[in-house]
């Protein structure tokens, strides 16, 4: 009875609050095949509003007549009541994870028949709730101005407990590596994609770039002197003018080039978590946080390739750096070094976010210790060297450097933007880039975890380090830096950091947070499939 009665009423305000979102009217913008529209809420249960509201009268009433019966306080139901609510939540994410998996096999048009009912209730509820991704994103990117606040909060202990044998964390990394072989593929499956259009923005550009290269007399010195924007990427050019030698197709090679940079990112970032904590386990749950990244489906949609490519090099880079903190040795700062490179020949302006982040993360280091110790004075060091070898590279090659590039990337930067700054990050997120960065639950945990991070840790500093650039594009940059910036930020990283302090407070088997992490992951993977499904541009919607 006191499961019924607990079922009950949370089946009545679910039903309740999706009433109230009708009834105000809230208007969200979901993208459905690649076009972003404004829709008001309309979201129903049953499929039937009179049929909802009739269901949640005599949810209610009977839910609340039951509980009456029992003489325990209202403080030993609300766990039950709170359980059933995120299960009826997590029931609507399943359901909807099911079709968006049998869509190729079962192509019908998006909510267009019956079987789309609980996906466009669950994408409803998903783009409605995005309405607070820009607070969120502000709140994180602001956390060392809102983090005095936390020690106001009751005191959380941030622990990652391991509720997994460490021997299964290479299962869940190779799980996550597959799926990302899976995610570059799917958008390209003949029932998704019938026409067989490029689903990503920069393949164009690509494709000019290596029909110059196979005009070059020296394929080489053209892609470091002169190719991507005067040699500014010359190991993703290299790279995709061999994949399309070796396919002998020029288009199909560069489309699908993220089967290969999908799991080479989750495994640059499992490599820098498991050696920034020690902890295989927390390493492959932000492994599977970044097959749901940004850098997954904003990188296919925009087919922002040399970003991609320069940030895999990024969290090896910080995975050396971690280890340089620890070990002193010349084989990491080597290894450090070479890092740094392979991002300056990818993607300069990541390089530039890099080296500041890095920078950043010297600051708080210094302000934390408050003195220049041997461990500071060797990363000064290595940023001087990263530097001085930008600028080898451009007395050597005649290209651009990373700093010139970090010139003209902050160019967007100045105090006309400062008063236009809400509508930037609401366009930023929402709209531009098909509103892929509506995710409120990425930065919501990842706010949390900034909140209660170890300053002390170098680890965290890093991470906060990296996320602190956010503050500046947000207050002074147009949506268009703010994308980008965005896109370059370890916020999966963090996320999987909350989520993980969540999962480790799971004790029973139906209780309030394993449900909460259940729903994290089912939403994770709705955001992931139906993103997939909405790249391909249907003539014909």
């Amino acid at each position: 009875m006191e499961n019924l009665s607990s079922f009950l009423v949370s089946l009545g305000l679910f039903i309740a609050i999706i009433q109230a979102l009708n009834l105000f009217g809230v208007i969200y913008y979901p993208t459905i095949r690649r076009i972003t529209w404004e829709r008001v809420a309309d979201l129903t249960l049953t499929g039937d509003r009179n049929a909802d509201l009739i269901l949640m009268a005599v949810a209610l009433a009977l839910g609340l007549a039951l509980m009456l019966r029992d003489r325990r306080g209202l403080r030993e139901k609300l766990p039950h009541v709170c359980s059933y609510f995120i299960l009826i939540l997590a029931a609507i994410e399943a359901i909807s994870l099911v079709r968006w998996l049998l869509y190729p096999i079962y192509p019908t048009p998006l909510y267009g028949d019956p079987s789309w009912h609980f996906p466009y209730l669950e994408m409803q509820l998903f783009y409605i709730s995005g309405l607070l991704t820009p607070y969120l994103l502000v709140l994180l990117f602001f956390w060392w101005l809102i983090r005095p606040l936390a020690d106001l909060l009751p005191k959380v202990d941030f622990e990652f407990r391991p509720t997994f044998p460490a021997r299964w964390a290479k299962g869940l990394l190779l799980f996550s590596m597959a799926m990302s072989v899976f995610v570059a593929i799917y958008p390209y499956l003949p029932s998704v994609n019938p026409h067989g259009v490029s689903v990503s923005v920069d393949v164009i550009y690509y494709k000019e770039w290596l029909e110059e290269m196979g005009k070059a007399p020296d394929v080489v010195s053209y892609a470091f002197t002169q190719g991507g924007h005067s040699g500014d990427r010359p190991i993703p050019l290299l790279l995709m003018y061999s994949l399309a030698g070796l396919s002998g197709n020029e288009e199909w090679a560069i489309r699908l080039i993220p089967v290969l940079l999908g799991p080479l990112l989750i495994l640059s970032v499992f490599q820098f978590v498991k050696k920034g904590t020690k902890s295989p386990q927390l390493a492959a749950i932000a492994a599977l946080f970044t097959l749901f990244s940004y850098h997954e489906t904003i990188g296919l949609y925009s087919g922002f390739f040399a970003n991609w490519i320069a940030l895999i090099f990024s969290y090896l880079f910080m995975s050396h750096l971690v280890a340089l903190w620890d070990s002193e040795s010349f084989k990491d700062y080597s290894l450090a070094l070479a890092s740094s490179l392979g991002v300056l020949l990818s993607h300069s302006a990541t390089w530039t976010m890099l080296m500041i982040g890095f920078g950043l993360f010297l600051v708080l280091t210094v302000a934390k210790e408050r003195k220049l110790s041997k461990k500071v004075l060797l990363m000064l060091s290595l940023l001087a060297l990263c530097l001085l070898t930008d600028q080898a590279r451009t007395l050597l090659l005649g290209a651009r450097s990373g700093v010139e590039w970090g010139v003209e990337l902050t160019s967007p930067i100045g105090l006309g933007e400062f008063m236009r700054r809400w509508y930037n990050v609401a366009y930023a997120t929402h709209v531009y880039l098909g509103g892929f960065y509506t995710n409120f639950i990425t930065p919501l945990l990842a706010l949390y975890a900034s909140l209660f991070m170890k300053l002390e840790d170098r680890f965290d500093r890093l991470l906060l380090g990296m996320v602190a650039l956010g503050s500046v594009a947000f207050a002074l940059g147009n949506y268009g830096f703010q994308v980008r910036v965005l896109y370059n930020l370890p916020i999966q990283v963090l996320s999987a950091l909350g989520y993980c302090s969540i999962l480790g407070r799971s004790r029973r088997a139906f209780e309030p947070w394993l449900l909460l992490s259940v729903f994290v992951l089912l939403f994770q993977f709705d955001y992931l499939f139906r993103t997939l499904a909405n790249l391909p541009l249907c003539s014909s919607f």
